[in-house]
């Protein structure tokens, strides 16, 4: 019996050292989990942050396009007004020489 008793003691004693042993491992994973979320929540809000500033961004270059199509249409527009001033600086030069032409004849 006393035999019986020394292997159970020994069981119980190595079922104990197990027991400390995992639940050593359950606090360093506990621990390890604490870190994980922690860094998580770190990288949450910097990819919120990131979110933020390239929105910010996209929305400056929307801005800078639509300005620069304003002015590529007034460019446009004060083009088509210089020619047509040209172009009626042109009929009455004509006018005008085809009607000298035709005071000299």
């Amino acid at each position: 019996m006393d035999e019986l008793q020394a292997s159970a003691a020994a069981a119980q004693s190595s079922l104990e050292n197990s027991l400390e042993e995992l639940q050593g491992q359950y606090d360093q994973l506990e621990r390890d989990h604490q870190e994980v979320q922690v860094e998580k929540g770190l990288l949450i809000g910097a990819n919120k942050g990131l979110n933020e500033r390239v929105e910010g961004l996209l929305r400056r270059v929307e801005e800078a396009k639509e300005q620069a199509e304003a002015r590529i249409i007034q460019a446009r527009r004060e083009s088509e007004i210089k020619l047509e001033q040209k172009e009626d600086h042109h009929r009455t030069v004509v006018h005008e020489l085809e009607r000298t032409l035709s005071d000299l004849k």
